[in-house]
């Protein structure tokens, strides 16, 4: 799978050494442009290419991983959403997005994409850090069956326990930066 990052700071690298790590190709991308994302490669790994935001947007599933208040610039111009996977890392300050979590928020800047709200709840360090007897837990949430259980598949082979909160209304509340329960918790999965 070829699987595209918009937003190349802490947590869009850290996704991405784990995409690599799992054996897939990567598209990384920032607001910048491609000739700036060198280190990140390098940082990354061999399968991850620097490209623009509309290349990466392109991928079968794509993260955006860009802070809140930046999403409208980061996917301004880029053409229909429809059917694209798109896992929402990003975090709001606001304890109330109008009674919409986070996640129903991107829902709506991306038309037509399907929204997997994940890895909002971890720091970067745990994202990519090692878990010595046990898998992290990535908590995940979203409307559409068939793309959870894709993403599901590659939690996995990233090396993640993912745990499906339900729909982005009630499992993005509990992920949600402000007030949400599992937000900054870092819990691991003991291997029995």
């Amino acid at each position: 799978m070829k699987i595209g990052i918009i937003g190349s700071g802490n947590i869009g690298t850290a996704v991405g050494k784990k995409v690599v790590e799992a054996g897939h190709e990567l598209i990384i991308s920032n607001s910048r442009g491609p000739e700036t994302l060198a280190e990140k490669i390098t940082e990354i790994g061999l399968k991850a290419t620097a490209g623009t935001v509309l290349e990466a947007s392109k991928q079968e599933v794509v993260v955006l991983a860009v802070p809140f208040a930046k999403i409208s610039e980061a996917v301004k111009g880029l053409p229909n959403w429809k059917n694209t996977i798109v896992i929402d890392a990003t975090n709001s300050p606001e304890p109330d997005l109008e009674t919409l979590t986070s996640s129903e928020a991107v829902s709506k800047a991306l038309p037509g994409a399907r929204i997997i709200k994940a890895f909002s709840s971890l720091y970067a360090q745990y994202i990519d850090g090692e878990v010595n007897g046990g898998k992290r837990v990535l908590f995940y949430a979203g409307d559409d069956l068939e793309a959870k259980s894709i993403v599901k598949g590659l939690f996995e082979q990233m090396g993640f326990y993912p745990v499906d909160l339900g729909s982005l209304a009630i499992g993005g509340k509990m992920m949600q930066y402000v007030g949400g329960p599992l937000s900054g918790e870092h819990f691991t999965q003991i291997e029995e």
